[in-house]
């Protein structure tokens, strides 16, 4: 999901630019999920994009 739709449905529009808020939140949320951003497990950076969640393998809908 691009980072500006994240942060206008989390935040709302006139957040859309502020990405230092989403990084910022996405480093607490790693952190409480006990994923790394060098080696994720759940939250997946898209470089100059956003992020997108990955499933657990073997859950409803996760990918093998």
């Amino acid at each position: 999901m691009a980072h500006g739709r994240i942060l206008g449905a989390v935040w709302g529009p006139e957040y859309g630019g502020e990405l230092e808020y989403l990084r910022t939140f996405v480093g607490q949320l790693r952190k409480k999920l006990g994923d790394e951003a060098a080696s994720p497990r759940y939250l997946m950076t898209d470089a100059q994009v956003g992020y997108r969640f990955r499933a657990k393998e073997g859950a409803a809908g996760g990918r093998k």
